[in-house]
Protein backbone atom coordinates (compact mmCIF):
# COMPACT_ATOMS: atom_id res chain seq x y z
CA UNK A 1 0.00 0.00 0.00
CA UNK A 2 2.61 2.47 0.84
CA UNK A 3 4.18 1.19 -2.68
CA UNK A 4 1.48 2.36 -4.25
CA UNK A 5 1.21 5.64 -2.78
CA UNK A 6 5.17 6.66 -3.10
CA UNK A 7 5.31 5.94 -6.56
CA UNK A 8 3.58 8.89 -7.63
CA UNK A 9 5.29 11.07 -5.72
CA UNK A 10 8.93 9.71 -6.67
CA UNK A 11 7.73 10.13 -10.64
CA UNK A 12 6.83 13.70 -10.07
CA UNK A 13 9.90 14.43 -8.12
CA UNK A 14 11.93 13.01 -10.83
CA UNK A 15 9.90 15.05 -13.69
CA UNK A 16 10.90 17.97 -11.73
CA UNK A 17 14.91 17.31 -11.58
CA UNK A 18 14.33 16.41 -15.13
CA UNK A 19 12.92 19.88 -16.06
CA UNK A 20 15.39 21.70 -13.71
CA UNK A 21 18.95 19.60 -15.48
CA UNK A 22 17.07 20.93 -18.87
CA UNK A 23 16.79 24.57 -17.61
CA UNK A 24 20.27 24.67 -16.34
CA UNK A 25 21.83 22.74 -18.94
CA UNK A 26 20.33 25.15 -22.23
CA UNK A 27 22.48 27.37 -24.14
CA UNK A 28 21.24 31.24 -23.20
CA UNK A 29 19.99 33.37 -26.55
CA UNK A 30 22.54 35.86 -26.45
CA UNK A 31 20.60 39.60 -26.29
CA UNK A 32 19.91 41.21 -29.62
CA UNK A 33 21.29 44.56 -30.05
CA UNK A 34 18.62 47.48 -31.24
CA UNK A 35 19.65 50.12 -33.76
CA UNK A 36 18.35 52.99 -33.29
CA UNK A 37 17.38 54.14 -37.17
CA UNK A 38 15.91 57.82 -36.01
CA UNK A 39 12.42 59.07 -36.52
CA UNK A 40 11.15 59.19 -40.55
CA UNK A 41 10.32 62.31 -41.60
CA UNK A 42 9.49 63.93 -44.84
CA UNK A 43 11.31 67.28 -45.67
CA UNK A 44 10.72 70.39 -47.92
CA UNK A 45 13.69 71.98 -49.83
CA UNK A 46 13.95 75.88 -49.64
CA UNK A 47 14.97 78.51 -51.79
CA UNK A 48 15.07 82.08 -51.59
CA UNK A 49 13.03 84.28 -54.45
CA UNK A 50 11.27 87.41 -54.87
CA UNK A 51 8.53 87.52 -53.19
CA UNK A 52 6.35 91.30 -53.38
CA UNK A 53 4.80 92.21 -50.14
CA UNK A 54 1.54 92.98 -50.76
CA UNK A 55 -0.94 94.51 -48.12
CA UNK A 56 -4.04 93.40 -46.92
CA UNK A 57 -6.80 95.35 -45.57
CA UNK A 58 -10.54 96.35 -45.42
CA UNK A 59 -12.14 99.27 -46.36
CA UNK A 60 -15.99 101.37 -47.16
CA UNK A 61 -17.03 102.25 -50.54
CA UNK A 62 -17.37 106.00 -50.80
CA UNK A 63 -18.26 108.48 -53.84
CA UNK A 64 -15.55 110.55 -55.40
CA UNK A 65 -18.27 113.05 -56.99
CA UNK A 66 -21.22 114.20 -55.16
CA UNK A 67 -23.78 116.85 -55.79
CA UNK A 68 -27.34 118.23 -54.17
CA UNK A 69 -29.16 119.22 -56.70
CA UNK A 70 -30.64 122.86 -57.13
CA UNK A 71 -32.79 124.41 -59.31
CA UNK A 72 -31.26 128.21 -60.55
CA UNK A 73 -34.79 129.00 -60.93
CA UNK A 74 -38.48 128.95 -60.10
CA UNK A 75 -41.29 127.44 -61.29
CA UNK A 76 -43.81 124.54 -61.62
CA UNK A 77 -41.87 120.74 -62.71
CA UNK A 78 -43.43 119.88 -65.93
CA UNK A 79 -41.31 117.04 -67.11
CA UNK A 80 -38.95 114.71 -64.97
CA UNK A 81 -36.66 111.75 -67.01
CA UNK A 82 -37.76 107.99 -66.15
CA UNK A 83 -34.55 107.46 -64.87
CA UNK A 84 -34.71 110.11 -62.30
CA UNK A 85 -35.06 108.37 -59.23
CA UNK A 86 -32.85 106.02 -57.03
CA UNK A 87 -30.72 103.96 -58.55
CA UNK A 88 -31.24 105.43 -62.20
CA UNK A 89 -27.91 106.49 -64.10
CA UNK A 90 -27.57 109.55 -66.34
CA UNK A 91 -24.69 110.48 -68.60
CA UNK A 92 -23.04 114.27 -68.41
CA UNK A 93 -25.63 116.56 -70.00
CA UNK A 94 -28.49 114.60 -70.19
CA UNK A 95 -31.82 116.42 -69.10
CA UNK A 96 -33.30 115.43 -65.45
CA UNK A 97 -35.79 117.33 -65.08
CA UNK A 98 -37.90 120.77 -67.02
CA UNK A 99 -39.22 123.52 -65.39
CA UNK A 100 -41.78 124.94 -66.91
CA UNK A 101 -40.76 127.31 -69.45
CA UNK A 102 -43.86 129.69 -70.68
CA UNK A 103 -42.37 132.83 -68.37
CA UNK A 104 -39.22 132.35 -68.92
CA UNK A 105 -39.97 132.61 -73.02
CA UNK A 106 -41.68 135.84 -72.43
CA UNK A 107 -38.82 137.40 -70.58
CA UNK A 108 -36.76 135.90 -73.73
CA UNK A 109 -39.29 138.16 -75.74
CA UNK A 110 -39.83 141.25 -73.30
CA UNK A 111 -35.60 141.33 -73.80
CA UNK A 112 -35.47 141.17 -77.46
CA UNK A 113 -38.10 143.73 -77.69
CA UNK A 114 -36.08 146.10 -75.42
CA UNK A 115 -32.86 145.45 -77.25
CA UNK A 116 -34.14 146.77 -80.49
CA UNK A 117 -35.30 149.48 -79.00
CA UNK A 118 -32.49 150.29 -77.40
CA UNK A 119 -30.67 150.05 -80.63
CA UNK A 120 -33.01 151.58 -82.94
CA UNK A 121 -32.17 155.00 -80.29
CA UNK A 122 -28.83 154.58 -80.67
CA UNK A 123 -29.25 154.61 -84.65
CA UNK A 124 -31.38 157.79 -84.41
CA UNK A 125 -28.22 159.25 -81.81
CA UNK A 126 -26.07 158.28 -84.20
CA UNK A 127 -27.94 160.64 -86.89
CA UNK A 128 -28.08 163.02 -84.62
CA UNK A 129 -24.59 163.43 -84.16
CA UNK A 130 -23.62 163.41 -87.97
CA UNK A 131 -26.33 166.07 -88.38
CA UNK A 132 -24.64 168.01 -85.83
CA UNK A 133 -20.86 167.34 -86.90
CA UNK A 134 -21.65 169.39 -90.01
CA UNK A 135 -23.43 171.82 -88.15
CA UNK A 136 -20.41 171.87 -86.25
CA UNK A 137 -17.97 172.67 -89.47
CA UNK A 138 -20.46 175.38 -91.09
CA UNK A 139 -20.77 177.45 -87.92
CA UNK A 140 -17.42 176.98 -85.78
CA UNK A 141 -16.48 180.46 -86.61
CA UNK A 142 -19.59 182.45 -85.31
CA UNK A 143 -19.80 180.69 -81.78
CA UNK A 144 -18.26 182.04 -78.97
CA UNK A 145 -15.90 180.06 -76.60
CA UNK A 146 -18.64 178.47 -74.30
CA UNK A 147 -20.46 176.93 -77.76
CA UNK A 148 -17.55 176.29 -78.91
CA UNK A 149 -17.21 172.70 -76.83
CA UNK A 150 -16.81 170.31 -79.40
CA UNK A 151 -17.99 167.09 -77.53
CA UNK A 152 -21.44 168.77 -76.31
CA UNK A 153 -21.71 169.94 -79.97
CA UNK A 154 -21.21 166.17 -81.29
CA UNK A 155 -23.74 165.18 -78.97
CA UNK A 156 -20.98 162.62 -77.62
CA UNK A 157 -22.58 162.66 -74.34
CA UNK A 158 -26.24 161.34 -75.66
CA UNK A 159 -24.56 158.96 -77.84
CA UNK A 160 -22.64 156.93 -75.34
CA UNK A 161 -25.73 156.75 -73.38
CA UNK A 162 -27.43 154.95 -75.82
CA UNK A 163 -24.43 152.79 -76.60
CA UNK A 164 -24.74 151.94 -72.51
CA UNK A 165 -28.44 151.71 -73.44
CA UNK A 166 -27.79 149.09 -75.80
CA UNK A 167 -25.56 147.02 -73.82
CA UNK A 168 -27.80 147.10 -70.93
CA UNK A 169 -30.67 145.33 -73.12
CA UNK A 170 -28.13 142.96 -74.17
CA UNK A 171 -27.31 141.67 -71.34
CA UNK A 172 -31.19 141.66 -69.57
CA UNK A 173 -31.38 139.38 -73.33
CA UNK A 174 -28.59 137.49 -72.49
CA UNK A 175 -29.83 136.68 -67.93
CA UNK A 176 -33.85 136.20 -70.01
CA UNK A 177 -31.91 133.63 -72.00
CA UNK A 178 -29.98 132.23 -69.11
CA UNK A 179 -32.72 131.49 -66.78
CA UNK A 180 -34.44 129.70 -69.77
CA UNK A 181 -32.05 127.32 -70.51
CA UNK A 182 -31.67 126.79 -66.56
CA UNK A 183 -35.07 125.20 -66.33
CA UNK A 184 -33.90 122.35 -68.07
CA UNK A 185 -31.90 120.93 -65.47
CA UNK A 186 -29.06 118.82 -66.53
CA UNK A 187 -26.52 115.87 -65.16
CA UNK A 188 -23.30 117.77 -64.80
CA UNK A 189 -21.09 114.74 -65.37
CA UNK A 190 -21.82 110.77 -65.52
CA UNK A 191 -24.06 110.53 -62.43
CA UNK A 192 -26.17 107.95 -59.99
CA UNK A 193 -29.04 109.29 -58.41
CA UNK A 194 -28.64 108.73 -54.77
CA UNK A 195 -31.96 109.66 -54.08
CA UNK A 196 -34.46 112.25 -55.13
CA UNK A 197 -38.09 114.50 -53.85
CA UNK A 198 -39.57 115.70 -57.16
CA UNK A 199 -42.91 115.18 -58.73
CA UNK A 200 -44.69 116.68 -61.90
CA UNK A 201 -46.51 119.38 -60.96
CA UNK A 202 -44.62 120.23 -58.10
CA UNK A 203 -43.42 123.62 -57.20
CA UNK A 204 -39.82 124.34 -56.87
CA UNK A 205 -37.31 127.53 -56.08
CA UNK A 206 -33.58 128.33 -56.39
CA UNK A 207 -33.44 126.70 -52.67
CA UNK A 208 -35.19 123.54 -52.89
CA UNK A 209 -33.47 120.44 -52.92
CA UNK A 210 -34.55 117.91 -54.91
CA UNK A 211 -31.66 115.32 -55.83
CA UNK A 212 -28.68 113.95 -54.37
CA UNK A 213 -26.25 112.62 -57.43
CA UNK A 214 -22.80 111.08 -56.98
CA UNK A 215 -20.21 110.53 -59.61
CA UNK A 216 -20.37 106.84 -61.15
CA UNK A 217 -16.70 106.97 -63.20
CA UNK A 218 -15.11 107.10 -60.06
CA UNK A 219 -15.52 105.66 -56.92
CA UNK A 220 -13.13 105.88 -53.16
CA UNK A 221 -12.55 103.22 -51.14
CA UNK A 222 -11.21 104.43 -47.81
CA UNK A 223 -8.90 101.41 -46.36
CA UNK A 224 -7.45 100.71 -42.73
CA UNK A 225 -3.76 100.07 -42.74
CA UNK A 226 -1.49 99.44 -39.57
CA UNK A 227 0.66 102.44 -39.36
CA UNK A 228 3.70 99.48 -39.48
CA UNK A 229 2.75 98.79 -42.95
CA UNK A 230 2.59 102.13 -44.52
CA UNK A 231 6.30 101.26 -45.62
CA UNK A 232 5.10 98.44 -48.17
CA UNK A 233 2.57 100.81 -49.63
CA UNK A 234 4.01 103.30 -52.41
CA UNK A 235 2.67 106.83 -51.02
CA UNK A 236 2.61 110.09 -53.20
CA UNK A 237 5.76 111.87 -53.06
CA UNK A 238 4.35 114.71 -52.39
CA UNK A 239 1.99 117.74 -53.38
CA UNK A 240 -0.64 116.49 -55.75
CA UNK A 241 1.16 113.39 -57.10
CA UNK A 242 -0.97 110.06 -56.61
CA UNK A 243 0.95 107.14 -55.67
CA UNK A 244 1.72 104.36 -57.67
CA UNK A 245 0.24 101.19 -55.49
CA UNK A 246 -2.13 99.50 -57.40
CA UNK A 247 -4.80 97.65 -55.58
CA UNK A 248 -7.22 94.74 -55.98
CA UNK A 249 -11.10 95.56 -54.06
CA UNK A 250 -13.11 92.54 -53.83
CA UNK A 251 -16.67 92.70 -52.38
CA UNK A 252 -18.63 89.85 -51.28
CA UNK A 253 -16.07 89.00 -48.52
CA UNK A 254 -13.89 87.90 -51.48
CA UNK A 255 -16.15 84.76 -52.46
CA UNK A 256 -17.95 85.39 -55.53
CA UNK A 257 -17.20 89.08 -56.62
CA UNK A 258 -14.71 89.23 -59.31
CA UNK A 259 -11.86 91.64 -58.07
CA UNK A 260 -11.33 95.32 -58.92
CA UNK A 261 -8.10 97.24 -59.93
CA UNK A 262 -7.95 100.55 -58.69
CA UNK A 263 -4.58 102.99 -57.69
CA UNK A 264 -3.54 104.25 -54.11
CA UNK A 265 -4.17 108.16 -54.33
CA UNK A 266 -2.79 108.95 -50.86
CA UNK A 267 -2.87 108.93 -47.42
CA UNK A 268 -5.41 110.68 -45.62
CA UNK A 269 -4.08 112.85 -42.63
CA UNK A 270 -5.85 111.04 -39.88
CA UNK A 271 -5.89 107.41 -37.84
CA UNK A 272 -9.20 105.25 -37.50
CA UNK A 273 -10.57 105.88 -34.10
CA UNK A 274 -11.41 102.44 -33.41
CA UNK A 275 -8.89 100.66 -34.03
CA UNK A 276 -5.90 103.47 -34.38
CA UNK A 277 -5.28 102.46 -37.96
CA UNK A 278 -4.01 104.59 -40.95
CA UNK A 279 -6.14 105.45 -43.34
CA UNK A 280 -5.52 105.47 -47.21
CA UNK A 281 -7.27 106.46 -50.21
CA UNK A 282 -8.05 104.15 -53.27
CA UNK A 283 -9.51 105.04 -56.58
CA UNK A 284 -11.67 102.30 -58.51
CA UNK A 285 -12.86 103.52 -61.79
CA UNK A 286 -15.54 102.10 -63.54
CA UNK A 287 -17.01 100.92 -60.36
CA UNK A 288 -21.02 100.41 -61.85
CA UNK A 289 -19.28 98.44 -64.83
CA UNK A 290 -18.59 94.82 -65.21
CA UNK A 291 -15.15 93.85 -63.91
CA UNK A 292 -11.90 94.02 -66.37
CA UNK A 293 -11.47 90.66 -67.37
CA UNK A 294 -14.73 89.31 -67.33
CA UNK A 295 -17.47 89.22 -64.75
CA UNK A 296 -20.65 89.20 -63.66
CA UNK A 297 -22.35 93.11 -64.46
CA UNK A 298 -24.12 92.85 -61.18
CA UNK A 299 -21.00 92.74 -59.45
CA UNK A 300 -20.84 96.62 -58.99
CA UNK A 301 -19.26 98.24 -55.98
CA UNK A 302 -22.30 99.66 -53.54
CA UNK A 303 -21.81 102.63 -51.56
CA UNK A 304 -20.74 102.10 -47.87
CA UNK A 305 -20.34 98.41 -48.45
CA UNK A 306 -16.95 96.74 -46.56
CA UNK A 307 -14.67 95.55 -48.87
CA UNK A 308 -11.69 93.72 -48.78
CA UNK A 309 -9.17 94.93 -50.24
CA UNK A 310 -4.92 94.23 -51.32
CA UNK A 311 -2.74 96.58 -51.79
CA UNK A 312 0.61 95.99 -54.42
CA UNK A 313 3.57 96.12 -52.62
CA UNK A 314 6.46 98.56 -53.05
CA UNK A 315 9.36 96.53 -52.34
CA UNK A 316 10.57 93.19 -54.17
CA UNK A 317 12.47 91.15 -51.28
CA UNK A 318 14.61 87.94 -51.58
CA UNK A 319 12.48 85.42 -49.07
CA UNK A 320 12.24 82.00 -47.83
CA UNK A 321 8.13 81.11 -48.64
CA UNK A 322 7.33 78.26 -45.74
CA UNK A 323 3.87 76.63 -44.44
CA UNK A 324 2.78 78.29 -41.06
CA UNK A 325 2.49 75.20 -39.55
CA UNK A 326 6.48 74.60 -40.40
CA UNK A 327 7.31 77.29 -38.31
CA UNK A 328 7.99 76.04 -34.23
CA UNK A 329 7.59 77.93 -31.05
CA UNK A 330 9.96 80.85 -30.78
CA UNK A 331 10.58 81.66 -34.37
CA UNK A 332 12.13 78.61 -35.05
CA UNK A 333 12.10 75.73 -37.62
CA UNK A 334 13.34 71.73 -37.83
CA UNK A 335 15.96 71.28 -40.86
CA UNK A 336 16.88 67.43 -41.88
CA UNK A 337 21.14 67.96 -41.91
CA UNK A 338 22.99 65.31 -41.91
CA UNK A 339 20.91 62.51 -40.43
CA UNK A 340 19.80 64.75 -37.35
CA UNK A 341 18.02 67.26 -36.13
CA UNK A 342 18.98 70.62 -36.64
CA UNK A 343 16.50 73.18 -34.35
CA UNK A 344 16.98 76.81 -36.37
CA UNK A 345 16.01 80.04 -34.85
CA UNK A 346 15.35 82.40 -38.21
CA UNK A 347 13.95 85.86 -38.43
CA UNK A 348 10.67 86.43 -40.03
CA UNK A 349 9.93 88.93 -42.43
CA UNK A 350 6.36 88.97 -42.74
CA UNK A 351 3.20 86.50 -42.35
CA UNK A 352 -0.35 85.69 -42.79
CA UNK A 353 -3.12 83.18 -42.21
CA UNK A 354 -1.14 80.52 -43.82
CA UNK A 355 2.78 81.31 -44.51
CA UNK A 356 5.22 82.99 -43.18
CA UNK A 357 8.59 84.55 -45.11
CA UNK A 358 11.90 84.54 -43.31
CA UNK A 359 14.89 86.68 -44.66
CA UNK A 360 17.44 85.53 -42.14
CA UNK A 361 18.54 81.92 -40.60
CA UNK A 362 17.88 79.88 -43.89
CA UNK A 363 20.17 78.94 -47.02
CA UNK A 364 19.29 77.47 -50.36
CA UNK A 365 19.10 73.82 -50.16
CA UNK A 366 17.70 73.54 -46.82
CA UNK A 367 15.78 70.91 -45.75
CA UNK A 368 12.87 71.80 -43.46
CA UNK A 369 10.96 68.91 -41.62
CA UNK A 370 7.33 69.05 -42.62
CA UNK A 371 6.73 65.73 -40.27
CA UNK A 372 5.66 66.53 -36.81
CA UNK A 373 8.10 64.92 -33.93
CA UNK A 374 6.51 64.22 -30.64
CA UNK A 375 10.07 65.17 -28.45
CA UNK A 376 12.01 67.30 -30.72
CA UNK A 377 16.04 67.29 -29.37
CA UNK A 378 18.63 69.38 -31.03
CA UNK A 379 21.18 66.09 -32.55
CA UNK A 380 18.45 63.40 -32.81
CA UNK A 381 18.31 61.08 -35.41
CA UNK A 382 16.11 61.38 -38.24
CA UNK A 383 15.58 59.38 -41.44
CA UNK A 384 14.08 61.14 -44.20
CA UNK A 385 11.61 59.77 -47.25
CA UNK A 386 13.66 59.42 -49.98
CA UNK A 387 12.80 62.32 -52.40
CA UNK A 388 12.21 65.65 -50.65
CA UNK A 389 9.96 68.12 -51.63
CA UNK A 390 9.95 71.98 -52.49
CA UNK A 391 9.20 74.90 -51.11
CA UNK A 392 5.52 76.76 -52.15
CA UNK A 393 8.14 79.10 -53.85
CA UNK A 394 8.46 78.89 -57.74
CA UNK A 395 11.05 80.17 -60.20
CA UNK A 396 10.33 82.67 -62.61
CA UNK A 397 8.34 85.79 -61.89
CA UNK A 398 8.19 87.70 -58.09
CA UNK A 399 5.63 85.65 -55.95
CA UNK A 400 3.04 88.02 -54.38
CA UNK A 401 2.95 87.75 -50.48
CA UNK A 402 -0.75 87.33 -49.77
CA UNK A 403 -1.68 85.38 -52.54
CA UNK A 404 -3.48 82.16 -53.09
CA UNK A 405 -1.14 79.53 -51.24
CA UNK A 406 -2.14 76.63 -52.85
CA UNK A 407 -1.62 77.78 -56.57
CA UNK A 408 0.71 79.72 -58.47
CA UNK A 409 1.28 83.25 -56.70
CA UNK A 410 0.13 86.01 -59.55
CA UNK A 411 2.46 88.20 -61.28
CA UNK A 412 2.94 91.94 -61.37
CA UNK A 413 0.41 92.24 -63.98
CA UNK A 414 -2.05 89.86 -62.44
CA UNK A 415 -4.93 90.28 -59.85
CA UNK A 416 -4.44 88.39 -56.72
CA UNK A 417 -6.63 85.24 -55.78
CA UNK A 418 -9.38 85.25 -53.28
CA UNK A 419 -7.54 83.74 -50.82
CA UNK A 420 -5.35 86.93 -50.30
CA UNK A 421 -8.00 88.41 -48.56
CA UNK A 422 -6.81 86.77 -45.24
CA UNK A 423 -4.97 89.51 -43.38
CA UNK A 424 -1.01 89.92 -43.55
CA UNK A 425 1.09 91.51 -40.57
CA UNK A 426 4.97 92.28 -40.46
CA UNK A 427 7.06 90.79 -37.85
CA UNK A 428 8.94 92.95 -35.18
CA UNK A 429 12.59 92.32 -34.28
CA UNK A 430 11.59 89.96 -32.42
CA UNK A 431 9.99 88.01 -34.48
CA UNK A 432 6.36 88.58 -32.55
CA UNK A 433 3.09 89.87 -34.56
CA UNK A 434 2.93 93.78 -33.52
Amino acid sequence: MKIRVAIPFLSFLLFVAIAALVVKTAKQPEPEQRVDLGALVEVVEVRRDAHRIDVQAQGTVLPARRVVVQPQVAGRVEWIAEAFQPGGRFSAGAPLFRIEQADYELAVATARSALAEAEAQLALEQGRGRVAEREWELFRDELDDEQREAALALRQPQLQSARAAVAAAQSRLRRAELDLERTTVRAPWNALVLDESLDVGQTVGIQSVVATLVGSDVFWVRAAVPVDQLAAVDLEAGGDRPGTSRAWVRADGGQSAAPRTGRVLRLLGDVEPAGRLARVLIEVPDPLDAPQGGGDPADRLLLDAYVDVTIEGAEERQLFELSRNWLQDGNSVWLFRDGTLDVRQVDVAWRDADRVWVDEGLADGDLVVTSRIATPVQGMKLRRLADPGRSPSRDGAPVRIGGDVSGAQPARGETPSAAGAAGSEPVGEEGTTP
